[in-house]
Formats: structure tokens, C-alpha cells, sequence
């Protein structure tokens, strides 16, 4: 798989890893193969790998577990959000649940207007 191009083998491995990921083959919360299943798959080294596992987490695209494996954390090229957006997005989901509070306060009010029109 990995080619005589001038480009280091492992930095070859990450981009098809990456390409892999971006397509779906390996998608967000899924576990990446074993070193060695990978070696197999690329023909190269474990130095190879680890390297090319190295760039992968470098980047915020995988995240390893102790005794469980390398998982996929992110779609490369995927931003990380800021803490600007994330605190726009909490203030939006207070805002929807006040909303919410208020539209349940109207829909009882109207509940017991109807309910005291029957009788």
C-alpha cells in the first residue's frame, strides 16, 4: 500500500487513515484497527504505524484508551469549537428552555380557560 514516493511511509499511512475516516470506513466513536492488523494491511513496520498513529492523535483525529484501543475522536479537518461558541450555544439552550417554560405556562393557563368553559 505505501508507496516509493519520497514521502515518509508513516506520514502515507495517516493520509489514507485520514481519507478512510473522512469516508466513513472509520467513523467517529469507532475503534481504528490493531498495530499489527494495520501493519498487515499496510505492509510496514510497527515504527511505521506508531508514527503514523502519532500524527493521527496529533492532529485531535484519534484518541487512544489504555488496553482498549485507538478510537476515532474527529473527522479531519473538522474544527474544534471554541469556548466562544460553546458558551453561545449554552446561552441559546437557555434561552429555548426559558421559551419552553413559558409556552408551558401558556398551554395551562389556556388548558384551564377551556376546562372552565365546559362547565
Amino acid at each position: 500500500m505505501v508507496e516509493v514516493s519520497g514521502r515518509a511511509a508513516y506520514l502515507q499511512v495517516a493520509d489514507d487513515l485520514r481519507t478512510k475516516i473522512r469516508e466513513g470506513v472509520y467513523p467517529v466513536g469507532s475503534a481504528l484497527p490493531t498495530r499489527q492488523k494495520l501493519m498487515e494491511i499496510y505492509g510496514v513496520s510497527i515504527t511505521v504505524i506508531r508514527d503514523a498513529m502519532k500524527e493521527l492523535r496529533g492532529d485531535g483525529t484519534t484518541q487512544g484508551q489504555q488496553g482498549k484501543g485507538v478510537f476515532v475522536r474527529k473527522v479531519p479537518g473538522t474544527p474544534e469549537p471554541s469556548s466562544a461558541d460553546m458558551a453561545e450555544v449554552i446561552r441559546r439552550l437557555d434561552q429555548l428552555g426559558t421559551t419552553i417554560e413559558q409556552l408551558a405556562g401558556r398551554i395551562e393557563e389556556l388548558e384551564k380557560q377551556r376546562a372552565g368553559s365546559r362547565h
